[in-house]
């Protein structure tokens, strides 16, 4: 059973194409295994089907508690849902529309109607998912954005069913509709908390999605079954409230095999129905399982790689997959959407442009850090409407300012959804890459937003402070940009406001004195430098003390040179205090190119990129034994034990150090240079250029820059900018085992401390 699952595994993707075709060897596809950190909570991923970035996320629900939905090591699955975030905390979003086949007679208590399946029938590949239970049943998924496909083949049986439960969800049910309108189709409407939105604490914020859909099925179902919390019958056809569902009876099925079409759409039932029939006309699921692979080509095949490490090629290719597929799409194939927090406002996408695309599903605390500086390069066009989607959060958002605004995706969204923090560096990032030109009026609408982020957010910690200090950054940088100078003298100095933050005479861990940001610089016990969560967000002071990207000028200044800055820099990493499983300090390792220091951005990216490394904290703390393994491995526990994706980061995170490149400052234009992975990369960009990046000689030994050539010429900076790129071009390094501690040194990007 595990060869023939292997033979499938591999071959296919050929299927849809075919498989004696030497031309499709290289499939990048074929280098996808979306199994990879569903195990447990090592990445709290999901196998299931998607298109890039699809509305609809269609994957098994297994028993567990994972953030998406399933967990490899799970035994049962409880049946089939549509929508879901990928790794974000919390409990997730998303797990409705949940379908199940079974055979048997009326059921719907999930402990009853869970089914064990076959672990090695399981068979994932971009765009589709199959498996089969215990019971003899066969499902297969396949999907298109906005619809999921099933396709059931059951064993010779009496009675077979396939029930609707619409009160599962991962973040907690509000309200939910179910109508059976005919013996072959079913609609109805969700309503579904976003990640952490039903914990007390939150519950006010009323942080919700909202999501219609429409069911048909190819064979009538003989009999329905509705349900609510207080009865079942046969007789009514309509049901309302949160714990709702309907059991579909099946007789004497003709080649034993049932497929359903589900639609689902933010803007109404006539619209979910609608994308049925747009996108996924007729019964031909080999052609939708087809076209969905090809999407996933044409999005994989934009930076083709040469390697002959087979475990790095699939972790690139899978980790590549994940980075796409979030955010999403969350207007209707005819252009209607309804913005988030205007849940009564229905919008036309040809309104701001004919290319518009409506995107949702955030989680910009989570990712801010790097994902986006990825599709500015190979997904411009999404890039761009990512930034109108967020200028329309702003415009359609009200002041928040004094209201206590949370930014944890309050009130009403088109899709699941999770975080706003630092939502305006998606707009100032795609105008500094020359991506959009805004107008006059959406580039105030921008400004006002970015003046209430700053003005709202909370300042009740030293790192919330740092962070406030960044809002205030982005805030000069648009006003620089509108023109406006009475704006911008005064956003700078609020910028420099983290330096009161600074304690020069703060001591580390051990006693020694090295300067540390704490709250109003105050004294903080050793004891508790290292202590999580104490007095900074998911980090302590170490992980916290560098959280100044924009004025490392600043920092350097206040730790009173560059020398004792990289040797607390190495220190750091030395000791094994750098923390890859969570956001705050992801970017350090780049940090030593802004210090003069290439070298060692080189050495510390590669140690974490394919390395055995030992890891001391988990996202909440440390571990109970210190972690001693790679960062990422292309296996189920691909991730460190609690390293949660949060929709992307860590995905794009090692797909940017495999390729060498990542964003030095958010909000900029410019591109670090780490340590290449692979001897060659062709990056083909919208413009019609490529953009090849070679490292001679590379191999795990040699990891160091000797040297390096832009188009030929001399390089000896460890830095790009974004027209360095995408004008295409040749980046070629000469790769060694010792570092050349002149190369890159040449200069280094400006800081806010510079322009004083």
């Amino acid at each position: 059973m595990k060869r023939l699952k292997f033979l499938l595994f591999i071959c296919y993707p050929f299927i849809y194409i075919g498989c004696s075709d030497k031309s499709n060897e290289d499939l990048k596809v074929n280098w996808v295994d979306p199994f990879i950190a569903t195990e447990g909570d090592h990445g709290q991923l999901y196998p299931g089907a998607t298109t890039p970035f699809g509305l609809v996320k269609l994957s098994p629900e297994t028993t567990g508690t994972g953030h998406s939905g399933y967990q490899y090591q799970e035994k049962y699955i409880y049946g089939f849902s549509h929508v879901r975030t990928d790794g974000p905390g919390c409990e997730g979003a998303g797990g409705n529309i949940l379908l199940q086949p079974g055979i048997g007679f009326f059921v719907h208590e999930k402990d009853k109607y869970k089914q064990e399946y076959i672990k090695d029938s399981e068979i994932a590949v971009p765009g589709f998912y199959g498996v089969k239970y215990r019971s003899g049943i066969y499902s297969e998924l396949t999907v298109t954005p906005r619809v999921g496909f099933h396709r059931y083949t059951f064993p010779n049986a009496d009675s077979c069913f396939i029930l609707l439960d619409l009160s599962h969800s991962h973040g907690g049910m509000i309200d939910a509709e179910l109508n059976v309108v005919s013996n072959e189709k079913i609609t109805g409407v969700i309503s579904s908390y976003n990640p952490c939105g039903a914990r007390p604490y939150y519950i006010h914020l009323n942080q919700h999605y909202k999501l219609y859909f429409s069911m048909i099925f190819n064979k009538p179902f003989e009999k329905s079954i509705t349900w609510d919390s207080e009865s079942s019958d046969e007789q009514v056809l309509f049901r309302k409230g949160k714990d709702i569902g309907v059991w579909l009876d099946f007789k004497n099925l003709k080649g034993n095999e049932v497929q359903v079409k589900v639609g689902v759409s933010p803007v109404s039932i006539s619209q979910a129905e609608r994308e049925i029939n747009t996108e996924c006309p007729g019964w031909d699921f080999e052609t939708i399982k087809n076209e969905a692979s090809k999407s996933w080509e044409n999005k994989l095949r934009k930076i083709d790689i040469k390697t002959d490490r087979d475990d790095l090629k699939k972790l690139f290719y899978t980790l590549l997959y994940r980075s796409y597929t979030s955010p999403t799409v969350a207007n209707a194939s005819s252009g209607a959407y309804r913005p988030a927090l205007k849940e009564d406002t229905l919008k036309q996408t040809i309104d701001l442009g004919a290319k518009f695309t409506y995107y949702c599903g955030w989680d910009i605390w989570g990712n801010y850090r790097n994902k986006f500086g990825l599709i500015a390069i190979t997904e411009p066009e999404v890039m761009r409407n990512v930034a109108i989607s967020i200028l329309e959060y702003y415009r359609h958002r009200p002041n928040i300012v004094g209201t206590g605004y949370s930014f944890l995706a309050e009130g009403y969204w088109p899709a699941p959804s999770c975080r706003q923090e630092f939502a305006g560096i998606y707009i100032l990032e795609a105008i500094e890459k020359g991506l959009i030109e805004l107008t006059s009026d959406d580039l105030n609408i921008a400004f006002e937003g970015f003046k209430q982020d700053y003005k709202e957010y909370p300042e009740h910690t030293f790192a919330f402070c740092l962070e406030k200090s960044y809002h205030a950054w982005i805030v000069m940088r648009m006003a620089q940009i509108i023109g406006n100078q009475e704006e911008v003298e005064k956003y700078k100095y609020l910028a420099l406001n983290y330096q009161k933050h600074w304690n020069p005479r703060q001591k580390d861990h051990e006693g020694k004195e090295r300067g540390f940001f704490t709250f109003n610089g105050q004294n903080v016990e050793k004891e508790n430098v290292l202590a999580f969560g104490k007095h900074a967000y998911e980090g302590n002071l170490w992980h916290y003390r560098w959280n100044i990207p924009f004025d490392v000028q600043g920092l350097i200044n206040l730790r009173g040179s560059k020398d004792l800055l990289v040797d607390d820099l190495e220190y750091f990493f030395e000791q094994n205090l750098f923390m890859i499983t969570n956001q705050p300090d992801i970017q350090l390792p780049y940090l030593f190119n802004f210090l003069g220091k290439p070298w060692l951005t080189q050495k510390w990216v590669r140690k974490y990129t394919t390395k055995e490394a030992v890891h001391l904290f988990h996202n909440h703390g440390f571990y109970e034994e210190p972690v001693i393994r790679r960062s990422f491995l292309p296996q189920p526990k691909g991730f460190l034990p609690t390293m949660d994706d949060d929709i992307g980061q860590n995905s794009s995170w090692f797909v940017q150090s495999a390729i060498g490149l990542f964003p030095a400052i958010p909000g900029e234009q410019l591109y670090f240079i780490g340590s290449p992975i692979f001897p060659e990369i062709n990056i083909s960009l919208e413009n019609g250029n490529n953009f090849v990046i070679k490292a001679n000689n590379v191999s795990e030994d040699n990891f160091y820059i000797k040297s390096a050539m832009l188009n030929g010429s001399p390089l000896n900076k460890a830095w790009l900018n974004h027209s360095d790129i995408v004008n295409g071009g040749i980046l070629e390094f000469e790769m060694d085992s010792v570092p050349n501690y002149n190369w890159g040194t040449s200069e280094v990007p400006h800081s806010l401390s510079d322009q004083i």
